[in-house]
């Protein structure tokens, strides 16, 4: 899944690991690890299908 953000060095910090959870290079995020979709999507950040080589 491929995130992106108006700022361009975001990181998203996950408050219960307390440590981060993601974070945007160029504003691009990509994972495939669901746990981390979910909470990105709980929080309000849109993904999309990443292309293969993408980012």
């Amino acid at each position: 899944m491929l995130f992106k953000s108006k700022k361009p060095n975001l990181i998203v910090w996950d408050k219960e690991k307390d440590k981060p959870l993601a974070a945007f290079k160029n504003g691009v995020f990509e994972t495939e690890e669901q746990t981390v979709v979910k909470k990105l999507k709980t929080h309000g950040y849109e993904g999309e299908k990443a292309e293969k080589g993408e980012q």
